[in-house]
């Protein structure tokens, strides 16, 4: 009988000391999982921020192709204008075909000039 609570007593030190090392574990596993949550956490708002960044870029991108696409209208509109003069032709809006769609102010513009 004593061997038997000997035997005993030694498996239940021995699962005591497992569960100890598997309570370990599990702490171990929650502390990196939290990391990694962190981690992520942010990760994602660093993108949101880069995301929000290049959306502005996108839109100073776009002004500034506009913007030099009505200097080029201006520039070839000034050559046409020099080329023909400013008599009924470009009242006829000829010149207006050498213009961009993007610049409906220059065209105005020209079929307004006499």
């Amino acid at each position: 009988m004593k061997e038997k609570v000997g035997q005993a007593d030694f498996e239940v030190a021995h699962l005591t000391e497992l569960v100890e090392e598997k309570t370990d574990q599990v702490k171990h596993l929650r502390e990196q999982l939290t990391r990694r949550d962190d981690t992520i956490e942010s990760l994602t708002r660093e993108i949101d921020h880069l995301t929000q960044l290049l959306a502005v870029q996108t839109k100073t991108n776009a002004s500034l192709t506009d913007r030099l696409q009505v200097i080029d209208d201006w520039r070839r509109a000034a050559l046409v204008v020099a080329f023909l003069g400013t008599g009924p032709v470009i009242q006829d809006g000829f010149a207006c075909r050498f213009l961009s769609s993007r610049s409906a102010a220059l065209r105005y513009a020209l079929s307004r000039k006499t």
